[in-house]
């Protein structure tokens, strides 16, 4: 869960890949049914992929500008950028032509991301240990350490808590 917060705040993934950060983040989204995290979680993830993706893109390319490694090469046609790179400096220009997309892409989700943290406030790392103390007081311990629970079972004790409220309201 500690990750998950830091990951959430900051949008760094730091040691996760992007792959593993998507099945993560659907099991939440899936488990807590709340939708504004959602859009901002799944935003906060692009952004940080194609960044990651541009700075990666670019990096090789010149690096490629230099001299030619195959290694290289493939690690491009491996991201989707599926040139012969008989002409190198040819398919280089075509790779630089179709990063554009991805540097498009960066910018609406940036642009969306912005959007939704100014109508929701967007959650900081205290907003989260906040809801981990209220979860705290209802189970009746001091603290609940997010380092020693995972997010599932976060959701677990949120959701008995929304109904323990709710049936309290009743």
């Amino acid at each position: 869960m500690s990750a998950f917060i830091n990951i959430l705040v900051t949008g760094n993934l730091g040691d996760i890949t992007h792959e593993n950060w998507q099945e993560i983040h659907s099991e939440y989204c899936e488990l807590s049914q709340n939708s504004s995290a959602v859009q901002g979680l799944a935003l906060a993830i692009d952004i940080q992929y194609y960044k990651a993706r541009i700075e990666n893109v670019y990096f090789i390319v010149n690096y490629l500008n230099t001299r030619r490694v195959e290694g290289l090469i493939t690690e491009l046609q491996n991201m989707g950028f599926n040139f012969p790179f008989t002409d190198l400096q040819k398919d280089i220009q075509r790779t630089l032509t179709r990063v554009k997309s991805d540097e498009l892409k960066l910018k609406q989700a940036v642009e969306k991301y912005e959007t939704a943290t100014k109508s929701t406030g967007g959650d900081t790392k205290l907003d989260w240990y906040r809801r981990l103390g209220q979860l705290a007081k209802y189970q009746g311990v001091a603290n609940i350490n997010p380092a020693l629970i995972t997010v599932m079972d976060f959701v677990a004790l949120e959701k008995e808590f929304m109904e323990y409220v709710n049936a309290q309201k009743n």
